[in-house]
């Protein structure tokens, strides 16, 4: 059974980037066994990174919040799902977050030779509009992100919403269940 750690960082629930997840989960599930734990980033309580540097020493952050659990359920992980909205060219402020607070899964890699779990890592982005090429601006990030969690990014699946919900383009509707298949197969 393969555990997906799938991160919702729109603030709002049930909008456009928690529909592209849903459908490419549900298409994930047709073709691969799993097991799915949501997480509401903008639900957590996850203090912005102080720069302290103590992470350093130990790969241990020494912050006590959610971000925790959060770090056990990236490690367990063996696929991590981000469905996002754009915000100014990037991701949501929760999201980003969550993600400056992973550098203690750097250090455990690059500085205490942590052997980590492989993982494969996904995108699902939507914008209201293409304009100054806001997926660039989402996909370093979350680059970032994947690769401090040992995570192979192998898939992205974008939607431009021109004022359309995401239910409606089906276009993405289709891109989200045929890589959400395509992915499952390939643990086959």
């Amino acid at each position: 059974m393969l555990n997906v750690l799938t991160i919702h960082a729109s603030p709002c629930r049930d909008r456009n980037s928690d529909t592209m997840l849903s459908r490419y989960v549900d298409a994930l599930a047709q073709s691969a066994t799993i097991q799915e734990t949501p997480l509401y980033v903008s639900e957590l309580t996850i203090t912005p990174c102080t720069a302290c540097d103590a992470c350093r020493e130990n790969g241990v952050c020494p912050i006590d919040d959610d971000m925790g659990s959060v770090i056990q359920m990236l490690m367990e992980a063996d696929i991590v799902v981000v469905a996002t909205p754009v915000y100014f060219c990037s991701v949501p402020a929760a999201l980003k977050c969550l993600i400056d607070r992973c550098q203690p899964l750097y250090y455990r890699k690059y500085l205490h030779n942590t052997v980590m779990k492989k993982k494969k890592g996904v995108l699902l982005a939507c914008c209201e509009n293409e304009i100054n090429d806001p997926f660039t601006g989402v996909e370093k990030p979350i680059e970032a992100f994947f690769f401090s969690l040992h995570a192979e990014f192998v898939d992205r699946v974008y939607g431009v919403l021109e004022g359309t919900p995401i239910a409606s383009l089906p276009d993405v509707c289709d891109q989200l269940k045929t890589h959400g298949l395509a992915l499952g197969s390939t643990f086959l």
